[in-house]
């Protein structure tokens, strides 16, 4: 898969996200399912959600949070570890160069 490609993707995800976020903001039932269990939910809108990754969606000042973990990052956070070859690479508590574990991170904001 080309870079341009994956950032095409993204950007195809992330307006899905918004749409789907905007509609639970919308409609406490879908919120509550999105918060409870997003993966049917993202796949419904056509967000890729690989086999074996977790999806989390997370409300906080505002905002719907959706973070899609590959499964081996998403193992190891729940267990509280890193692989031997992630440990080479924590500073400050992240992967070096920035959240490299995190799949796909997406959040919308309402304004009030």
């Amino acid at each position: 898969m080309s870079e341009k490609h994956g950032s095409d993707r993204q950007a195809e995800d992330q307006q899905k996200w918004s749409k789907l976020a905007e509609r639970a903001c919308k409609d406490a039932e879908l919120k509550q399912r999105l918060l409870n269990d997003p993966a049917p939910l993202l796949r419904e809108a056509g967000i890729e959600v690989p086999a074996g990754a977790e999806a989390r969606v997370t409300q906080e000042h505002g905002s719907l949070n959706c973070v899609i973990e590959s499964g081996k990052a998403a193992r190891a956070a729940a267990a509280g570890e890193l692989a031997a070859a992630d440990l080479a690479n924590v500073a400050g508590g992240r992967k070096a160069g920035g959240a490299a574990l995190i799949y796909l991170q997406y959040t919308f904001k309402t304004a009030l």
